[in-house]
């Protein structure tokens, strides 16, 4: 509960005790020798994409000595984790690649439909039997601009998903999350509140503009009831904004910061934003 897990794009994973958020203590750190780009934690493990190097896993049972007890040499740029596998978003893949979490050897994937024309695709969501997936397509010259589709997926089969109910918008993602089956996906201007109850059919419950408005600059959203956390990268800033029965959203702080954050998780009553210049973390 007060241990922080950091990554560095360069020097690898950090290992900090925040009992005392105001002055944080190194447990340890492990050079991974690899450039690392996104990292997930679950079952005593940190996974690490390691880009075009690569993905490593690190046992982290005694935290004070974590140690790598697997490797692999898959291009990762997103990973996720359900039961006991590895949903991995690879920069030479067409497909989202399903790994055995322990030994990191393929045993499956997910189809992207309509590869050629994929822009990106964000890393999957869960909640209970379901999986949540963003495709933004790239559209098709003087037909059909830009447009993004949300899936729900029965991981009933964690191998095989079976693609359900969908929404669209034609507007495209940058970010999403979820509290259980209700989802915000959010575009560079909007904020769209999805209810997947019924995963057949997905149903718009309301659209919001972003608070601050037109911004060019979304990193990553995070939400804690009743709480919207928003990190703008290039802005410089971290919004918080609060959100009330899932009819309507109320600006609240925006904290203007030195740097420019990226990441950011919540845990409890502290938001934890990762600079994306380098420059350490910010502790909110």
């Amino acid at each position: 509960q007060n241990t922080l897990f950091c990554l560095d794009y360069l020097s690898g994973l950090y290992i900090y005790d925040i009992e005392n958020v105001e002055n944080p203590q190194l447990i340890s750190h492990l050079d991974v020798g690899k450039q690392s780009i996104e990292f997930i934690v679950g079952d005593n493990n940190i996974w690490i994409a390691n880009d075009n190097e690569g993905i490593t896993r690190i046992n982290i049972n005694d935290i004070q000595n974590p140690i790598i007890v697997a490797e692999s040499d898959l291009y990762s740029e997103h990973l996720t984790f359900y039961e006991d596998y590895l949903y991995v978003i690879s920069g030479n893949s067409l497909d989202i690649v399903i790994l055995s979490s322990s030994d990191l050897n393929q045993v499956g994937n997910v189809e992207i439909q309509n590869p050629w024309m994929i822009v990106f695709v964000q890393p999957l969501l869960f909640h209970q039997q379901y999986g949540y997936l963003i495709e933004v397509n790239a559209g098709i010259q003087n037909q059909r601009p830009a447009w993004t589709i949300l899936t729900v997926l029965d991981m009933t089969d964690p191998l095989n998903p079976l693609r359900l109910g969908t929404w669209e918008t034609s507007y495209g993602v940058e970010n999403f999350t979820n509290l259980n089956d209700t989802l915000i996906v959010a575009s560079n201007e909007h904020l769209f509140f999805i209810d997947a109850t019924d995963p057949e059919n997905l149903a718009e419950i309301f659209t919001e503009m972003h608070h601050p408005p037109l911004n060019l600059s979304l990193s990553k959203i995070s939400y804690q009831a009743p709480w919207l956390f928003t990190s703008h990268e290039y802005m410089g800033s971290f919004s918080i904004s609060e959100i009330q029965d899932w009819t309507d959203i109320y600006s609240g702080l925006i904290l203007d910061l030195d740097h420019k954050p990226y990441s950011i998780v919540i845990s409890d009553s502290i938001a934890i934003a990762g600079n994306g210049e380098g420059e350490g973390i910010y502790l909110i």
